[in-house]
């Protein structure tokens, strides 16, 4: 799939999950906005959450959850 920039030329789109695909991907980084909440009617993203556990002698100290999240899981 290609674009076409402000100066004319066609490039090719890195987006995982173009518009209009029925595929769901993650959010890479490079394109993540922290203003943005990402709350579509159509899901263009997968959205996942990851449960942090802090454990010391088998017992667990700390826990923390990260909700729907949509970037992918390798930012974390």
């Amino acid at each position: 799939m290609s674009r076409i920039t402000r100066g004319g030329t066609a490039e090719a789109s890195r987006d995982p999950t173009p518009l209009g695909s029925s595929k769901l991907g993650f959010l890479p980084l490079t394109e993540w906005d922290e203003y943005n909440s990402y709350d579509e009617v159509t899901p263009s993203r997968l959205r996942y959450s990851i449960e942090w556990k802090v454990a010391v002698n088998n017992r667990v100290v700390a826990k923390d959850t990260e909700q729907d999240l949509v970037l992918v899981p390798a930012a974390y």
